[in-house]
Parts: structure tokens; C-alpha cells; sequence
């Protein structure tokens, strides 16, 4: 627990603080590694037979199944952070990592699917939205996932920011857009205490988006105007 901890306190620092400083994106890296690396420590010092698969060549997402209860909050804060890090490299990264995160991922929702506010759900969520319809996306299945994830627990922030920014833009859904992010942004971030540092960010996120949203509807906007008066 102790490992995993640390690993998600290295997360919130790469992805609630250092990720909004574009001179500090090296450092916003490295963490998300040390949080990776933290996570791992972790498993292999809780099981022995993880570690000598490990030792012995075995990729994770081949052994998932030595893998009790126990071990989902090591294994949920393992792909967060190296989920955030594979993105911020690119697309090519991101998707060379996509087995292994499923499987990894797939065990975390098998064992305990309401781990931190149903976090495996909402990882799915978002997995199923950015994957290409080649890599196993699928709008449908990520619907399912925000929505069961939302059904366990409302409160925690950011269900709601990546079920608009994934979910919704992707289906081109405006009006679950704005209901997602509004909920953010009008919500009361203390309604989870243990998290509230967390849903800060959400809404500090929640903001952003509906800014840059309604800068680009004031855009069209101006566009079809000026097309108007061309005309």
C-alpha cells in the first residue's frame, strides 16, 4: 500500500500540478516514470512469484492472473502513470502499450471495479474512446464504462471531464459536453473530502475546456458571418 501511495502521489504531481507548466513538461515525464516505477517496487515486493516471473522475462500482461485483490491499487496507479507518460510521447507510444494496459486494467477491474471511485471503469472509459476503431475502440463500449463508473460514484471529478473530452467530443454530443463539464464546474469540490485537492484540478481542467469550446464556437461563428456578408 505504502508503494502505491507514493505512486499516486507522484501522479497527482505530474498530472494536477506540473502538466500545467509548459517549461516544466521534462520534469512532468520523469515523474510520471517515478510513478511507475514506484507501483512496480510495490507488486514485486508483495508477490514473490511476480517477481521471479518478472525475473524471468514474463511481461505483465502475461502473469496478471498471480494478481489477488490486494495488489489492484499498485496495478491501478502502475498504468495511470504510465498510461499519462505513453500519451504525452504520442499516439505511436500510447498505442504500443495498449495490450498490456487492457490486460493490466482488465485484471484491476475483475478484482475490485470500484477501486479509487471506480476507477477502472473510468479508465475504459477513456480507453475505448481514443482508440482507433483498429486498436478496439469502441464509442459504445466507452459510454457503458463512464456511465457504469458514474453510477458507482458521482462525485469524483474527473469521470466527468473525460467523459466529455473523450466520450462526448468524439460522438460530437454538445449537449453531454456542456452537462459534464457544468457538473464539474459547478460542483462542490469538497463533496469528496479524501479527494479534493483532485477535483480542484478537475475544475481547473473543466474550465480550460469549456473556454477553449466556447472560443471555437465564437470562431464559427464569426466565420458563417463573414461568409454571410460576402455573399
Amino acid at each position: 500500500e505504502e508503494w502505491a501511495a507514493l505512486s499516486r502521489a507522484y501522479y497527482f504531481l505530474a498530472d494536477g500540478h506540473l502538466s500545467f507548466d509548459e517549461a516544466k513538461q521534462e520534469e512532468m515525464m520523469a515523474t510520471f516514470e517515478k510513478g511507475t516505477r514506484a507501483a512496480e517496487r510495490g507488486l514485486l515486493a508483495a508477490s514473490p512469484a511476480f517477481a521471479t516471473r518478472m525475473r524471468e522475462g514474463a511481461r505483465i500482461e502475461e502473469v496478471v492472473n498471480l494478481f489477488e485483490r490486494n495488489a489492484v491499487p499498485g496495478l491501478y496507479w502502475r498504468s495511470a502513470n504510465l498510461g499519462k507518460w505513453a500519451a504525452a510521447q504520442g499516439f505511436a507510444t500510447l498505442l504500443s502499450y495498449k495490450d498490456e494496459s487492457r490486460a493490466v486494467m482488465t485484471c484491476c477491474l475483475e478484482l475490485d471495479a470500484g477501486y479509487f471511485f471506480a476507477g477502472p471503469h473510468r479508465y475504459f472509459g477513456a480507453f475505448f474512446a481514443r482508440a482507433p476503431a483498429y486498436a478496439g475502440g469502441d464509442l459504445n463500449k466507452s459510454k457503458e464504462h463512464f456511465e457504469a463508473s458514474l453510477a458507482l460514484e458521482q462525485q469524483y471529478f474527473a469521470t466527468h471531464v473525460l467523459f466529455a473530452s473523450d466520450y462526448a467530443q468524439k460522438s460530437q454530443n454538445r449537449a453531454l459536453f456542456d452537462e459534464q463539464l457544468n457538473f464539474v464546474i459547478n460542483g462542490n469540490p469538497q463533496a469528496l473530502p479524501d479527494v479534493a485537492p483532485e477535483n480542484l484540478v478537475e475544475q481547473r481542467k473543466a474550465r480550460e475546456q469549456d473556454r477553449v469550446r466556447s472560443a471555437a464556437d465564437r470562431g464559427h461563428a464569426h466565420r458563417r458571418l463573414h461568409r454571410q456578408r460576402s455573399r
